[in-house]
């Protein structure tokens, strides 16, 4: 949608400065000025989000030990038009971790803080749907096999996210004794 509203703005200044020669008028410079200042600031975020996708895309591929492989965010409005069942991932391909949008902004807002020591729950989870997704691309065939790694590599991949190794163990205690208590017990866990 910002790609979309980006390229209005433009044609929008782009159509006053024809009409301007055309008709043989003033230009209306205010107008163009109008229409380019939201151009330039959607510019500017959308930047800034392919930044952060790029940079954590090099996590992807370290951990995976692929360099064909990357990390995608679902943008708002193909969530409209989701009818999948899972509303926490998309698994669109072995070689991009792509997470929906809420999940995806949720990580991005723990990934961007400069204080990593007070997750929240969903960001924690978000976490860890990214983890188990990292697993899925490095080519784990079982997911049973892929939760519980991703259970094992948590910490390791949050400080590869920018937490320190006690933040990390923090986050990955938490998932296995709250949220995922299934797989705290190493007996309920056949694979690992």
């Amino acid at each position: 949608m910002r790609l979309v509203l980006i390229a209005l703005f433009c044609a929008a200044a782009i159509w006053i400065l024809v009409a301007g020669f055309r008709n043989k008028k003033r230009i209306s410079w205010l107008g163009i000025i109008l229409m380019l200042i939201p151009a330039g600031g959607l510019t500017y975020f959308e930047y800034q989000w392919q930044q952060t996708q790029n940079k954590i895309s090099l996590v992807v591929q370290d951990i995976s030990g692929k360099k064909d492989t990357g990390f995608k965010c679902e943008r708002l409005s193909f969530g409209f038009f989701d009818a999948s069942a899972d509303k926490r991932v998309i698994d669109s391909n072995d070689k991009v971790v792509e997470l929906k949008y809420a999940e995806c902004n949720t990580l991005l807002d723990w990934y961007k803080e400069t204080d990593k020591s007070k997750p929240t729950e969903e960001q924690i989870v978000a976490l860890h749907l990214f983890d188990q997704q990292v697993m899925r691309v490095s080519g784990q065939p079982n997911a049973d096999l892929e939760e519980c790694l991703a259970i094992k590599n948590y910490s390791a991949i949050a400080q590869k996210l920018g937490a320190t190794p006690s933040q990390g163990d923090y986050m990955s205690l938490y998932y296995q004794q709250r949220i995922g208590a299934s797989y705290s017990d190493p007996a309920k866990r056949p694979y690992c």
